[in-house]
């Protein structure tokens, strides 16, 4: 996951002014849709062969959607600051908040 998301960001930077047009306030949103169809087809087989067909809490469509949305996010941040993070810091940002659920980060402070 990590080596994908180092490699996402450098390819994302490189072509930014493409991605500053998908995440302008004035886009077609069908491309998320695109997006999400599209890595889906990815990481399911991924997610279904490490759930090994055990019964789950969250069907592994819904886990890849997860997935793929917050990604999505984390680059819509990325996009909107006045001047983007250079890849590799902001790809250290991504992988951190992979690993770390919304409990953690409410909670860092008040260890």
């Amino acid at each position: 996951m990590e080596l994908l998301i180092r490699e996402a960001t450098s390819l994302i930077y490189k072509n930014s002014y493409i991605f500053k047009i998908l995440y302008s306030k004035h886009h077609d949103s069908s491309w998320v849709l695109f997006i999400e169809e599209h890595y889906s087809r990815i990481l399911l087989p991924i997610l279904e062969k490490r759930n090994n067909n055990q019964s789950t809490f969250i069907p592994v469509g819904m886990q890849a959607k997860f997935i793929i949305h917050n990604f999505i996010g984390l680059i819509s941040i990325w996009m909107h600051q006045e001047k983007p993070e250079l890849p590799e810091e902001y790809a250290e940002k991504i992988i951190y908040l992979f690993k770390t659920s919304a409990e953690q980060l409410i909670k860092l402070d008040n260890k």
